[in-house]
């Protein structure tokens, strides 16, 4: 395969029905917005950082998303 099991696994829903898909959004919309307005505002964060070439709070958001990983999967 062209791809490993991380990327199987992270792009997994893709292969999902289209209308299963679009009726678990319909059905959540309200938190998938919620959800996805965070998602970009940490981008965005994530972007200022780069732009200003601020590693060290670069580091430290993926510190932050380490700890949250663990925190969720134990």
């Amino acid at each position: 395969p062209l791809v490993g099991p991380g990327f199987r696994g992270t792009a997994r829903l893709a292969g999902s029905s289209p209308r299963m898909m679009t009726d678990i959004l319909a059905t959540n919309a309200a938190n998938v917005r919620a959800a996805l307005q965070a998602v970009k505002a940490q981008l965005a964060v994530i972007e200022d950082l780069l732009e200003r070439e601020q590693y060290e709070p670069l580091s430290d958001q993926f510190a932050a998303a380490a700890e949250r990983y663990r925190s969720l999967t134990g």
